[in-house]
This record gives structure tokens, C-alpha cells and sequence, in this order.
């Protein structure tokens, strides 16, 4: 009797812990003043939610506040030696083409990284002058701090 009232205990303060973690999962809402590509998609300018689905979950999912956008990206994490003083969205552009690379949370030494999509691929090719050989084009890292 008391092991099947230590295992009920046990469940119950991991139901619990499960309950607590998906309330602390991190969410920013930011205004993105231009069009940016995110996994296979090119989002408009606008004001975006970006959540994880779960904590345990390397799925990020972007919404714009209209709900008429949704993008679902499998990401990986990044990882920092400090923690991240504020909350901030890191693009990569490559001349007018904008595309989300990374998420970091404040107070947090993990952020999220996002794949290099066949659209940004394309980007970093694309030639930038009219130079005979030309190498994958570096890109510009665009910071949107979120308050």
C-alpha cells in the first residue's frame, strides 16, 4: 500500500512539474518591419507571436497576431557562455531578402537556431555585382530587440 501511495505522489508532482514547465515555455511577441523568410515561407512585415510547441519540443511556431500566418520550423538550439541580456530576433539579409536565423530570450544561455532555407541558399548565391566569379555572399545580421 504505501509503494502505490509513493508511485500516486510521484505522478502527481510530475504532472505538476510538467504543468509549471509549459507555463514558463518562452513566447515573444515582436513587430518584424519587413518581409522575412522562415522555413519553406516568406512572412509579411507585421507583429509576430514565436513560441516553442512544447518545452521538450525543437518545433518553433510563428503566428502572426491575425492568425492569417502560421509557420511551424523544426530548429536547433544555440547555445551562448552568457545569458542573453534581452530578448531579441537575429536575421540574415542579403541585399533586400530578410530571413530569421535566431531567437534568444532573456536571461537565458540557450536561444534557437533556425535551418537555412533553399530561398536563403539562393540569396547567398545570388550574384551582387558583376564580377566574373563570385563566392557565397556574406550576410548582413539585422538585430530586432524585443521589449
Amino acid at each position: 500500500m504505501k509503494k502505490i501511495s509513493a508511485i500516486a505522489t510521484m505522478l502527481v508532482l510530475l504532472a505538476a512539474c510538467a504543468v509549471v514547465m509549459a507555463q514558463s515555455r518562452p513566447r515573444v511577441t515582436a513587430s518584424i518591419p519587413f518581409e522575412f523568410g522562415v522555413g519553406n515561407k516568406v512572412l509579411p512585415a507585421g507583429k509576430y507571436t514565436i513560441r516553442n510547441v512544447s518545452s521538450s519540443s525543437p518545433v518553433m511556431v510563428i503566428t502572426s497576431l491575425d492568425n492569417k500566418e502560421i509557420v511551424n520550423v523544426n530548429t536547433q538550439t544555440a547555445s551562448s557562455l552568457r545569458s542573453s541580456s534581452r530578448t531579441k530576433l537575429i536575421f540574415r539579409r542579403y541585399g533586400s531578402q530578410y530571413f530569421l536565423a535566431q531567437v534568444w530570450f532573456a536571461g537565458e544561455q540557450d536561444g534557437t537556431d533556425f535551418p537555412t532555407s533553399k530561398a536563403e541558399r539562393r540569396a547567398r548565391k545570388a550574384p551582387a555585382g558583376r564580377h566574373l566569379a563570385q563566392n557565397d555572399a556574406e550576410p548582413e545580421y539585422v538585430t530586432i530587440l524585443v521589449e
